[in-house]
């Protein structure tokens, strides 16, 4: 009875609980691998878009090449634009901030005549 209880008292619970967790596993793999796959229901395919016959994508590849050449010539005669306009553009910019500089500047010179007039009677 004492060699009874000293066994059950040792007994790690946790590891029988596990091992018997593993047979169990192992033996439902085992049982599952020996059995074929059941479907439940026939598998159904429909069509949801028509197939594209050569035709289709032939004309299709067609009109992808137009829109690409138009794109093409498009953005060269952007690039002509800009070759031409830039420039001048780039001239008409210059040319307004030398206005705009001459227009500052004057005003500068006005300001600093009256402060002078006015250094000029507060010093006399």
């Amino acid at each position: 009875m004492i060699f009874a209880e000293t066994i059950a008292s040792n007994v790690n619970w946790s590891l029988i609980a596990s091992l018997v967790m593993a047979v169990v596993t192992t033996l439902m793999w085992w049982d599952a691998r020996r059995k074929p796959l059941e479907v439940q229901q026939p598998i159904q395919t429909t069509k949801i878009y028509p197939s594209a016959s050569v035709k289709d994508l032939a004309d299709a590849s067609a009109e992808v090449q137009r829109r690409l050449a138009q794109h093409d010539s498009d953005i060269g005669a952007l690039r002509e634009l800009i070759r031409v306009e830039l420039p001048a553009m780039e001239r008409r910019i210059t040319t307004e901030n030398e206005h705009r500089s001459v227009l500052l500047h004057n005003r500068i010179n006005e300001i600093l005549e009256a402060v002078s007039e006015l250094r000029g009677q507060i010093n006399h």
